[in-house]
């Protein structure tokens, strides 16, 4: 098998395209097991989610699958939202492999015994969704679904359905908040007299739920055909496998690309995006909003969990957002607060209060007439912008902003001197990726933090 097994050389959307290049074969070697020899061969691989908790999977398998009938019923979720600023992997993955992201559904169900699963992508993916629901139903008439009903579901825009717990209230049919327990307490239906504006905890069972990544599921696939020790020939002893990297930002090329873990981060970006723009290296990369800044020197470190968590960063979903030297970044500081501070959804203080006052606090920095006071409120607001939270989006905050204002001093300088700077940006989802170069959303600009879209304003031509 090549060693690129997540995204093939051309797309394969046909059965027939996807055995020719050799990609198959995943369901028909899981017929051959019981759902715990495949949590056990999933766990001897080492695989670890393809997301920001980066968990053993096996081992989070194994526990889902225990408590027999008592536990309630087993349901399987696959993130493709692609909510991560900077990400475009699970749109590829189902552009060009979506038949291995149904084959991982498949079996991953059958490993856990759960005999419905849901495919969840975001209203915008029209794309997307012809696609996958096409290879649905060619796998139906293949026999691959007779285990498990696998329906494809609609999601909001908003970034927090990239939360477990927020996209199961989206597949319940509500608002992307995240109100329940964890996925394995409070799983999927473990409601179902609820009422739908109450968290009052009724007699229910568990109905323990998986939430996994496309890219997760598609190396179970991959795992569950070639074996526990092909997979471990690749990447590090901690972190074996490949990596779908989105690289985009002051690069030449803009895209999705497959690499081993365990490669130096600089050469995989510099050779991924085609070299470097305006000049080499970059000052700083962000991976997604996820975590703290890489500057310069911290490039040299291996891609890989323990690798960037060495350096004080970490993987997230490898959504590598390039900063060429010429950048502001207390600009880039805000455009992550602020798009953190609308994406919130407003459940507890941490984000819609403080979040909030961090927002206005670096638009004044780099709006002009701020002065050092402004930096110290900014440093004293992020100490405290996480009492209280719900979910993880203030601790992104405090991270990423409060890692960008100390790694660079020199911009946060110049912001408090500069007498008029320039107006504030935001950070915007990619649309589309076309010949190399990414196209983005221009809805974040008009975005408040209720989640009202403005619309776009009418010109009106004067006859």
């Amino acid at each position: 098998m090549p060693a690129a097994y997540l995204l093939p050389d051309e797309s394969c959307r046909t059965i027939p395209e996807y055995n020719a290049a050799g990609l198959g074969g995943a369901i028909a070697a899981a017929a051959k097991h019981t759902g715990r020899e495949i949590v056990a061969l999933i766990e001897s691989s080492g695989l670890r989610s393809r997301d920001h908790a980066a968990t053993s999977v096996g081992s989070k398998w194994r526990a889902l699958a225990a408590g027999g009938s008592d536990a309630g019923t087993r349901y399987l979720v696959a993130n493709g939202t692609d909510s991560e600023p900077g990400s475009f992997t699970d749109r590829t993955l189902l552009r060009m492999n979506p038949l291995a992201v149904i084959e991982g559904v498949a079996v991953a169900a059958r490993a856990l015994g759960a005999r419905e699963a849901f495919i969840a992508i975001r209203h915008g993916f029209e794309t997307e969704y012809g696609i996958l629901t096409a290879a649905l139903a060619e796998a139906e008439m293949a026999g691959w679904l007779d285990r498990v009903s696998i329906k494809c579901v609609r999601t909001p825009e908003e970034y927090l359905v990239g939360d477990e717990r927020a996209l199961l209230e989206c597949i319940e049919g509500r608002a992307p908040l995240p109100q329940r327990l964890g996925p394995d307490v409070d799983g999927l239906f473990s409601f179902p007299d609820r009422g739908r504006d109450t968290l009052d905890r009724l007699p229910r069972l568990p109905n323990p739920t998986a939430v996994e990544s496309l890219e997760t599921l598609v190396n179970v696939a991959a795992i569950v055909s070639n074996g526990a020790s092909w997979f471990r020939s690749m990447g590090t002893p901690v972190s074996p496998g490949n990596l779908l990297c989105t690289i985009t930002g002051d690069v030449r090329r803009h895209g999705v690309v497959e690499v081993e873990l365990g490669r130096r981060l600089f050469d995989v970006i510099e050779e991924g995006g085609g070299g470097f723009l305006p000049t080499t290296p970059p000052k700083a990369v962000l991976s997604g909003v996820s975590s703290p800044v890489l500057t310069r020197s911290r490039l040299a470190a291996p891609l890989c969990w323990e690798g960037l968590s060495a350096v004080g960063a970490n993987v997230g979903r490898a959504a590598f957002i390039v900063y060429g030297e010429p950048t502001d970044m207390v600009a880039i500081a805000h455009q992550v607060a602020a798009f953190l501070y609308i994406e919130s959804c407003g459940l507890c203080p941490a984000c819609k209060f403080g979040g909030g006052e961090v927002t206005a606090y670096l638009a004044r920095l780099v709006s002009g007439g701020a002065d050092p006071r402004d930096v110290e409120a900014v440093g004293a607001r992020l100490a405290t912008v996480t009492d209280g939270r719900r979910c993880d989006l203030a601790q992104r905050q405090r991270d990423v902003v409060s890692s960008i204002m100390r790694a660079f001093p020199g911009d946060v300088t110049a912001a408090t001197n500069r007498s008029a700077g320039a107006a504030p940006t935001v950070l915007e989802l990619i649309d589309d990726i076309v010949d190399g170069a990414a196209v983005y959303s221009t809805e974040h600009a008009r975005k408040r933090a209720d989640w009202v879209v403005e619309p776009v304003p009418v010109q009106l031509t004067r006859w």
